[in-house]
């Protein structure tokens, strides 16, 4: 990570940037980098370079081609265009197309700065991370997990500051301004490394016995094995998953445990009990979503634990953080759970989430997790006072 001797000057900064400036920065920087090329190769076969040939195909440009460094893919197709390996690509495309680099997966150890760095080898000169392009069409593709247009940041530019007062530590601070300086101008380089383990950052905080760990967006029981390494102790452990094939395999892992403090539960978290509507993927990315046909059971943590302690939750909810933590107020307020929330599912829950536990309690400290590469598994967490190591 690009670090910054004085982390708050280098956000206002960022932020002191005019709205007219910032807003011609999206609507020309593919242009000026491009340089009136129009050829486009997409690096990366994933859905993003799928969903990304697609809004291409809207205002009317066809790509060259994809390519990917994985063998198996090489030589198949892909809606209609061909897939070349890294140096097919360069030795049948030349160097004069833009590059433009689509491939950005969870878990991913190859990133934008890697995969440029190969293409410089082969004499590539026009490599563009896809968010510059979708800047230039960002009714095609945005919103996209927290990327969306960089003007919006300057429209926050108070509660971000705000926000940046919060963080306990300097590797926080110093994150939070290299997030932001990376949605601002897509400097790669200012990005920090992955780090930890997500959910339980057990150097921020003092483990005890009885904990009554709450797990919310449990997935396939991939937190709950974690979890029980790290502490056979525990209370009690409640998971709620809404995602109907998702729940079918966390059922299989509570099975296998045969632990009958471990609980599990169908249903979303929200603000309020009701039916919402929800996309059952059977992956990470099930999501409530106001177009879904589906509707599942949704559950606020103050119905569930209104006569019982609660010591520690985790959020992994697909953007419905600000929702869950509306629900759970009163247990927040109550037993000062430790609180590990998921921030980079929107836009603006890198500084809402911190501040909206903060407007509930003045009990907590805050810090910054960095978990993947690029964006990916950052975590809000909120340590009471009372277990802060």
């Amino acid at each position: 990570m690009k670090t910054f001797e004085y982390p708050l000057e280098e956000l206002k900064t960022l932020l002191s940037e005019s709205y007219e400036s910032v807003v011609q920065r999206e609507r020309s920087a593919f242009e000026r980098f491009s340089e009136g090329e129009s050829s486009i190769v997409l690096f990366g076969t994933d859905e993003l370079s799928k969903a990304t040939l697609a809004g291409l195909r809207k205002v009317g440009i066809e790509p060259l081609g994809f390519i990917d460094d994985y063998p198996k893919r090489c030589a198949t197709t892909i809606d209609g265009l061909s897939v070349f390996s890294p140096q097919e690509a360069v030795r049948y495309f030349g160097h004069q197309p833009i590059y433009l680099v689509t491939k950005w997966e969870h878990g991913a150890n190859r990133g934008f700065l890697s995969i440029k760095s190969e293409l410089r080898k082969f004499g590539c000169a026009k490599i563009v991370p896809f968010p510059m392009l979708y800047w230039k069409y960002p009714n095609l593709f945005f919103p996209l997990l927290f990327w969306d247009l960089p003007h919006k940041l300057i429209d926050e530019s108070a509660l971000i500051l705000k926000a940046f007062e919060l963080w306990e530590d300097e590797y926080s601070k110093q994150a939070f301004v290299a997030q932001l300086r990376w949605r601002l101008w897509l400097d790669y380089e200012c990005l920090p490394q992955k780090e930890g383990t997500a959910y339980f950052p057990v150097h921020l905080f003092c483990a005890i016995p009885n904990e009554v760990f709450v797990d919310c967006g449990a997935y396939d029981g991939d937190t709950l094995r974690t979890f029980k390494e790290m502490n056979e102790s525990f209370k009690k452990y409640i998971a709620f998953e809404p995602d109907r094939y998702n729940y079918s395999r966390l059922q299989k892992v509570i099975e296998e445990f045969n632990d009958e403090r471990i609980h599990a539960f169908p249903f979303a978290v929200a603000d309020e009990g009701k039916a919402v509507p929800f996309v059952s993927l059977g992956s990470p990315k099930s999501n409530i979503n106001p177009f879904a046909k589906e509707q599942v059971k949704a559950i606020t943590l103050d119905q569930i634990f209104e006569d019982e302690v609660c010591t520690f939750i985790k959020m992994d909810v697909e953007g419905s953080e600000l929702s869950a933590l509306q629900g759970a107020s009163d247990i927040i307020k109550r037993d000062l759970p430790i609180l590990s929330v998921c921030v980079y599912h929107r836009d603006d829950h890198l500084w809402k989430v911190p501040l909206y536990i903060s407007s509930l309690t003045d009990q907590y400290t805050f810090y910054l997790g960095v978990h993947e590469n690029e964006g990916y598994e950052w975590v809000c967490y909120a340590i009471p006072k009372s277990r802060r190591r």
